[in-house]
């Protein structure tokens, strides 16, 4: 099911076979920024068992890459993606 207000990239990458991997990215679109962001070593770091844990490092960068979205919103977008990834 595609999320909403996501460009074609990102429902491709939702729908991909790839465990969501679809690597076009659009600058205008948050989810594909958020995608981007949840496919980075700062997610693997704060969100993957194997990562050291420390979760200061993503929150700054999706702060900075989602300045336009509630920081909540922002979160749960790059949360979900991550999902996406790792299903």
């Amino acid at each position: 099911m595609a999320m909403s207000g996501a460009c074609d990239d990102c429902e491709k990458a939702e729908d991909a076979d790839t465990h969501g991997y679809w690597c076009v990215y659009r600058a205008d679109c948050a989810g594909c920024k958020a995608r981007s962001i949840a496919r980075g070593m700062q997610a693997f770091n704060a969100l993957d068992a194997r990562g050291s844990g420390d979760k200061a490092p993503l929150r700054e960068l999706t702060k900075l890459v989602l300045c336009d979205l509630p920081e909540t919103e922002a979160r749960a977008l790059v949360w979900r993606w991550w999902q996406i990834d790792h299903r």
